[in-house]
């Protein structure tokens, strides 16, 4: 059975016209299991160097309505205050029950 969170992020999604790929899915996991990240921070979890690797698919999560501005936090790797993003609703998403089967993809990150 679908959970209902699951069927208003496919319809949010799907309203957004946003297909989730993987810069996406790596992303949106990565701020769920960190509770909130900055640019930088976000860019270290994934491996890149520069957060500008990062920031136009944040920045397309943000209008589609997944991810926030949560206001400004000490980043962990500048030591300098910086927005933090988080999810909107704080919700992890299952991926499987919504047919993108990328619950492998989302365990290896």
């Amino acid at each position: 059975m679908i959970q209902q969170t699951s069927l208003v992020a496919f319809e949010q999604i799907q309203q957004n016209n946003l297909r989730l790929t993987h810069s996406y899915l790596e992303i949106m996991q990565c701020i769920a299991d960190n509770y909130g990240m900055t640019d930088q921070e976000i860019a270290k979890k994934l491996g890149f160097s520069d957060p500008n690797k990062v920031r136009p698919r944040r920045n397309e999560l943000v209008k589609a309505g997944f991810l926030v501005n949560f206001g400004k936090k000490k980043c962990k790797i500048t030591g300098k205050m910086a927005i933090f993003w988080d999810l909107r609703n704080r919700l992890k998403l299952n991926f499987e029950e919504l047919g993108l089967n990328n619950n492998k993809l989302i365990n290896n990150i």
